[in-house]
């Protein structure tokens, strides 16, 4: 639980800072006791940024919509961007989905709108346990037959490869009109990258699921989603999210920003992807794919300098997960041990 709560933390930081509007994650976490990098301020406007984009865009093209976000921690999205017109399913481990239940229960604003009667589910569930995730979510108000969109922000990385792909075959041969929406790290084979790698193992939380490429991950995409775009996630701040003059000089004047380099070689550490079924491949990938065509086109990552020095929190903050990693994984052991 406690990357759960670090992540929300970090975008209660975000939101304060003035990057993103959110109101609502006060309610579930305390804020920050340090000073939060504005590297990581920018890490985390862009990701929230574009899910934000993508769920929108969603709730536009269809009068009815269902979403379903893997791992979703202590995420506020759903209050945040007001009430979609259609169901929405959050799932995560017990422990959390417990505990966000709790803070609900008792906050009447956020109480009044997540509820049944809103098709607002909170599921417990191992996303490492496709069959038991299954089995969850089809016993909700769930219509197979609607475009159906999956957020999985930084919640698959934890997972080993084959669960992953068990995860996508029955995404895929669930909902005939499906998508999915995924942040996630790219452990490309370079220094920074091993160290990224490095720097979980030692506190007990290893990246299963990180590829080591955009490709490897499109690979593991397609099949069986039949069309994937993705990029990474400095591609995608300057398409999607600086995308104006207006924004880029909101941004500036938040506050004061030196390493561009660093920040550009943790965002070309990462990547956003959509990949679509049916009707979600001309509506939502197709919206990415002219986001990503519009914008700056990919150049080379930077050289790392011989002078550079890992820093473990820059590393952990910029790759932490809205969710906790499954019950089932090490991860779950270290961590219990660790309380």
């Amino acid at each position: 639980m406690d990357l759960s709560i670090a992540t929300a933390r970090a975008k209660r930081s975000t939101a304060e800072k003035g990057y993103v509007n959110d109101t609502y994650v006060k309610y579930f976490v305390s804020p920050l006791e340090h000073h939060m990098d504005p590297t990581m301020h920018r890490g985390y406007h862009a990701r929230m940024t574009v899910i934000d984009n993508i769920i929108n865009e969603f709730d536009t093209a269809y009068d009815q919509s269902q979403i379903i976000v893997l791992g979703a921690g202590f995420d506020s999205g759903y209050w945040r961007r007001g009430i979609s017109h259609g169901l929405y399913i959050e799932c995560d481990r017990t422990s959390v989905i417990t505990k966000k239940q709790s803070i609900i229960e008792r906050t009447a604003e956020l109480k009044k709108t997540a509820n049944k009667e809103n098709n607002f589910y909170l599921l417990a569930c191992d996303l490492d346990d496709v069959d038991q995730l299954s089995k969850k979510i089809l016993s909700t108000n769930i219509n197979m037959n609607l475009p159906t969109l999956f957020i999985a922000e930084a919640a698959l990385v934890y997972l080993a490869h084959e669960n992953i792909s068990k995860l996508f075959q029955w995404i895929t041969t669930t909902f005939k009109h499906s998508a999915l929406a995924h942040y996630d790290v790219i452990a490309a084979n370079d220094r920074f990258g091993k160290q990224m790698l490095d720097s979980f193992t030692k506190r007990g939380w290893p990246l299963h699921g990180a590829a080591a490429s955009i490709d490897a991950y499109k690979k593991r995409a397609v099949p069986p989603f039949s069309q994937v775009e993705a990029a990474d996630m400095f591609r995608v701040y300057q398409a999607c999210v600086l995308n104006t003059p207006e924004e880029r000089k909101r941004i500036a004047l938040l506050e004061i920003f030196d390493d561009p380099d660093e920040f550009k070689l943790l965002m070309q550490h990462s990547l956003f992807l959509i990949a679509a079924n049916g009707s979600l491949i001309n509506t939502l990938l197709a919206f990415f794919r002219q986001k990503l065509n519009d914008g700056p086109q990919p150049d080379p990552p930077p050289v790392l300098p011989s002078t550079f020095i890992s820093r473990d929190n820059v590393i952990e903050e910029a790759v932490a997960p809205a969710a906790s990693p499954p019950a089932s994984s090490s991860t779950h052991r270290t961590e219990q041990h660790q309380s």
